[in-house]
């Protein structure tokens, strides 16, 4: 009767292991998902952040072609 229950029990305790081992490599799954859309995410910024520095340098441009063609032609307009 003893022998029987201690063969039950390990056989339960097998079962919660395999349980436990399948929890666990679905929780890998999605950290390995998460870890993927992260990489996406910081992808994505990345491309952002070169777009606004290709911004800032044609806004930089296009000031400067700005103020080139006005530097040479002020008008002073005096009231007095």
């Amino acid at each position: 009767m003893n022998l029987e229950r201690i063969l039950v029990n390990l056989m339960l305790l097998l079962v919660n292991l395999m349980l436990l081992l399948v929890n666990l490599e679905r929780i890998l799954v999605n950290l390995e998902r998460i870890l993927v859309n992260l990489e996406r995410i910081l992808v994505s910024l990345m491309l952002l952040l070169v777009s606004l520095m290709f911004l800032l340098v044609s806004l930089e441009r296009i000031l400067v072609k700005h103020r080139n063609e006005h530097a040479f032609f002020h008008c002073h307009y005096d009231a007095s």
